[in-house]
């Protein structure tokens, strides 16, 4: 997990995590508001990614984990209480778990 952040952020964000919350915002409202499904796709692997990292990579992406954690609770008010329970969606109901990984790294 924390291999494949470091890869990604240096590949795709050049080192830029601001660049990677707002891919997640992106991809949130191109889901929310158009009906996108690789959108949800890209901000569901998003949020998975971050949470499947170690404790060392967020003590060494504070800012990221902190300003994920704000966008990620922002969204979630967006969002229909049943949205993850309709199968399409949930995939496996992926981001309870990705949620839980989230708050015991932070």
């Amino acid at each position: 997990g924390s291999k494949i952040l470091d890869i990604v952020l240096k590949e795709n964000y050049e080192g830029r995590w601001e660049e990677l919350v707002g891919d997640i915002q992106l991809s949130f409202l191109l889901f929310l508001h158009l009906g996108c499904l690789s959108s949800f796709e890209h901000w569901r692997d998003c949020i998975s990614m971050l949470s499947f990292a170690s404790f060392t990579a967020v003590l060494a992406h504070m800012e990221l984990y902190a300003c994920a954690i704000r966008t990620i609770t922002k969204q979630l008010s967006w969002i229909e209480q049943d949205f993850f329970e309709e199968v399409e969606y949930s995939g496996g109901n992926f981001f309870i778990p990705a949620l839980n990984r989230f708050i015991m790294l932070c």
